[in-house]
């Protein structure tokens, strides 16, 4: 094709006016020249643009980042930096990789390896009963185990206890989900509870006694089964803990985060810490750092998206949203040159390869290269 054509087809795909036919013989045609030229494509375009604010102004970059990414999970990302991802997603898309700035028509040609790829988290967990034995877990178990008078039954993802007569003594069973696992129990009473990764849920096989009492490490969704003779208690630690009738709430325990976050969504808990005891209302959040400060109006959609299967990544910080990249992809997070002091917006699905949600998190201004069971961090240059 010769150069002219190339470089209309460029230009029609750019401002959203290329049929499906052209696009692919662009792509086709850019596949078969080397990044010199690509490059050069890039700079016609950006030259053709004879005032600073047109730059932004003629292409539609929305539109353009949909059709680029159309089977891609990137394409719900929204980032406030790049307004020109359009036009560096196709030239990484063809081959080459390009960093774009708004302060200066300058384009840098990056040459890289490929980068390797992590598969996102699973219905995983180890089950420690009371023995000290343990059980592996995954999606695809289907497992019945007898302890005492509980029948413990695993189908896929869920565990779920039945007490079949009246317990002799109490005992303990652990469910723990390592990085970048998931899992879900039902528990004896009919408390259903969903692990995170990295966490832990201590519980008896069934209850007895005044009151229903669990341990967790990490992050649990709890929807408790109302029993008003027997309130349930969750022990967070030594000091903390929260107590609830019936309710629906979030608790985020993890020893890596800032603070201890308890949020409820329906019903009432009381949370108690440090000699401190507050009664929260649906849609607040009692942070322990270490004393209690209540929040009003949590993002209840944000507390929970975890559960839900997504990263909602709207006003997190870089470094908040690499602690649950993390535990979710099992990989540990390096800063190269310090934190970025960056700010996401927009939110992914949990269930795509980290390869993906780099890509689009790089559109904020920051770059990423896995190196084993490392990620590091890095500021575009």
């Amino acid at each position: 094709m010769q150069e002219k054509a190339i470089q209309e087809l460029f230009h029609r795909y750019m401002n959203g006016t290329a049929s499906p036919e052209e696009e692919q013989l662009l792509k086709a045609s850019l596949r078969e020249r080397n990044d010199e030229h690509r490059l050069e494509l890039l700079e016609a375009e950006w030259e053709g643009l004879t005032q600073p604010d047109e730059r932004y102004a003629q292409y539609d970059v929305e539109a353009s980042w949909r059709k680029i990414t159309a089977q891609q999970p990137a394409r719900v990302f929204t980032m406030r930096r790049w307004a020109w991802a359009a036009a560096a997603a196709l030239l990484v898309a063809t081959g080459g990789t390009y960093l774009l700035t708004r302060e200066q028509p300058v384009q840098q040609v990056v040459v890289t390896a490929p980068m390797p790829d992590v598969a996102p988290g699973t219905n995983k967990a180890v089950l420690v009963l009371a023995d000290g034995s343990t059980v592996r877990l995954d999606s695809a178990g289907n497992q019945v185990l007898q302890q005492g008078a509980t029948t413990v039954k695993q189908q896929g993802g869920q565990l779920v206890y039945d007490e079949n007569g009246s317990a002799a003594s109490v005992t303990y069973n652990t469910l723990q989900t390592p990085r970048g696992g998931l899992f879900r129990v039902t528990l004896q009473d009919g408390t259903n509870v969903w692990l995170n990764a990295a966490s832990a849920l201590r519980y008896p096989t069934a209850f007895v006694g005044k009151e229903r009492v669990v341990e967790i490490t990490g992050e649990a969704y709890f929807e408790v089964a109302r029993d008003v003779r027997r309130p349930f208690k969750v022990q967070m630690g030594k000091e903390a803990a929260i107590e609830v009738l019936g309710t629906s709430f979030n608790v985020n325990n993890y020893a890596s985060e800032t603070a201890s976050r308890t949020t409820l969504l329906s019903g009432a808990i009381r949370v108690t810490a440090g000699g401190q005891a507050v009664t929260l209302k649906p849609g607040q959040q009692a942070s322990l750092a270490p004393d209690i400060k209540i929040a009003q109006d949590a993002d209840l959609g944000k507390v929970v998206a975890w559960k839900n299967g997504v990263f909602d990544f709207d006003d997190v910080s870089l470094q908040d949203a690499m602690r649950q990249i993390e535990r979710w992809y099992d990989i540990d997070v390096v800063y190269e040159h310090g934190i970025p002091g960056i700010v996401f917006g927009g939110k992914l699905p949990r269930n795509i390869s980290l390869k993906e949600l780099l890509a689009a998190l790089e559109e904020s201004g920051v770059q990423f290269r896995i190196d084993g069971e490392k990620l590091i961090v890095t500021n575009k240059q």
